[in-house]
């Protein structure tokens, strides 16, 4: 009682504004009554407005029931994944995105069950980097923790920035201001319901009029309902997906490496001071490999004199030798010759050295056939299924002495305005046939004559290692990272110790 005795003072003059505004309306409903008692059509009148209205409301409540069908899993997720991620991180995405596909908008309305779903997802990443650990949720670092605190910090500030308006002048003491207002708003939000719902009874003076005005009034609900379950929805996929991205930097280990160590060792490989070190993200790796005399020197040569290289090609090479390759087009790379592979004990060699490299230009000779050549793309396909933390080299296949086919022997590479040629049937045959022999996309082969100068088609390879350039530089930085995160271990404990030992120093000496 204390409290409404408080509030009508308070408020008296805002109540009666409202009692004066719905007088006229008040006044007209009692005169409609009034006209329609005199003509003795209340009864008939009452009687058809009840009936339209509880057609209209049955039909609705039909139209509206509750569904119990699942929701159909979104085409895509609301975020993209990192474009570095090796195939493990890959598969801990897709565990994500399932559950992001299965997410209940509702749980937007309770805190609890939207705290519930991330550690749902931090549980499932975990279990996917750590299946033996019978609590892999805790298998992270306190430094770890802490660096994903802060690149999770820097991302959500980037969108407040791009997506929120005036987000750079919102102030904390504004917010907390707005925070105090949620009593008054719930209130204004209350008594505007009850303020509807007098409107609505009033209305009711005119059967059509009322009809037609909750008819629209249900339509409109129904499509605030729709945008209001999908911006919901999203909003909770969002939430998913965002916890999920942690989860995989925090468990995969990509956060035990800091930037600077990342930088200094992208700068400085190289290949015992074969080519300058350069700013991150440094020089790419592309190994040149192949059976012996399919004219992998002889195509190392022409690469390099074909951007003005001024370097001695060994035609045979009994070891592997790294270029410096520049080019305007191109980031600076390693052009890596290596010698021919004959023999299983050569493969293994073949398959380390690839494993240390971001591009694979694999040279063949089209006519002959290809088993040893196979055999090395599928060790090299083993090594890398076998070490999913890691991204495959893309490879780029150079089909070498097209002018030794059976009917090819005057073939040149076809501009794109040349018309179907009876030389060039037989090479795309050989094509077709090699694609499959080595599993590789038809795209990835290059045919190519060595004995011209230049070789035909070199222009051709150089699109095809340009259009690979993207997909190399990320195989590279997960490469680099994780042989920074495996390289010498031993030396970060000592140097803490060093650091522990400097600072009880300074401190005995206050």
């Amino acid at each position: 009682m204390r409290s409404r005795r408080r509030i009508l003072p308070k408020w008296w003059f805002e109540i009666t504004a409202v009692a004066v505004l719905l007088m006229p309306l008040v006044l007209l409903f009692v005169a409609g009554l009034a006209w329609l008692t005199e003509r003795g059509w209340l009864f008939p009148y009452l009687f058809g407005a009840a009936t339209l209205t509880l057609l209209a409301w049955g039909s609705l409540r039909l139209r509206h029931r509750p569904k119990r069908t699942p929701a159909a899993p979104d085409d895509h997720a609301i975020t993209a994944p990192d474009p570095t991620w090796a195939p493990q991180e890959q598969a801990a995405w897709r565990a994500v995105r399932r559950l992001s596909d299965e997410a209940d908008p509702d749980m937007l309305d309770d805190h609890r069950r939207m705290v519930a779903a991330a550690e749902r997802t931090l549980k499932e990443v975990a279990r996917h980097y750590h299946p033996e650990h019978a609590e892999p949720a805790l298998e992270f670092t306190l430094p770890e923790l802490l660096l994903l605190t802060e690149r999770v910090s820097a991302r959500l500030r980037l969108t407040l920035l791009e997506h929120v308006p005036l987000s750079h002048r919102l102030r904390a003491r504004s917010l907390i201001r707005a925070w105090g207002y949620r009593p008054l708003i719930a209130a204004g939000v209350e008594h505007g319901r009850r303020l509807y719902s007098v409107v609505r009874i009033a209305r009711a003076v005119s059967p059509l009029h009322a009809v037609a005005a909750e008819v629209r009034d249900h339509l409109l609900g129904d499509l605030l309902d729709t945008v209001q379950s999908n911006v919901r929805r999203r909003i909770v996929r969002l939430w998913i997906e965002e916890v999920g991205r942690a989860a995989i930097e925090l468990y995969s280990g990509r956060l035990r490496v800091d930037a600077e160590a990342l930088e200094r060792e992208a700068a400085s490989e190289g290949l015992k001071g074969a080519a300058t070190a350069v700013a991150p993200p440094g020089s790419l790796r592309m190994l040149v490999a192949g059976r012996t005399h399919a004219g992998k020197s002889t195509l190392v040569r022409a690469m390099l004199g074909a951007i003005g290289g001024d370097v001695e090609v060994k035609p045979f090479t009994a070891a592997f030798q790294g270029y410096e390759l520049r080019d305007a087009d191109l980031p600076p790379a390693y052009l890596i010759d290596s010698p021919g592979i004959d023999d299983e004990q050569s493969t293994v060699e073949f398959v380390k050295r690839a494993f240390a490299c971001d591009l694979v230009i694999w040279v063949t000779a089209i006519q002959e056939a290809p088993v040893l050549d196979r055999a090395a793309l599928e060790a090299l396909r083993a090594r890398f299924a076998a070490n999913p933390q890691r991204r495959a080299p893309p490879v780029i296949v150079a089909a070498t002495h097209v002018d030794r086919l059976a009917g090819a022997a005057d073939w040149t590479a076809p501009s794109s305005a040349d018309s179907p040629r009876p030389a060039d049937e037989p090479v795309a045959a050989a094509i077709d046939a090699l694609a499959a022999e080595l599993g590789v996309e038809h795209d990835a082969i290059v045919p190519m004559r060595l004995d011209r100068t230049p070789p035909e088609n070199l222009d051709l390879l150089w699109r095809r290692i340009e259009a690979s350039i993207d997909e190399a530089q990320r195989a590279r930085w997960v490469r680099v990272l994780r042989g920074t995160a495996e390289k010498r271990p031993w030396r970060r404990p000592l140097r803490q110790l060093l650091g522990a030992g400097r600072l009880v120093g300074r401190l005995l000496r206050r």
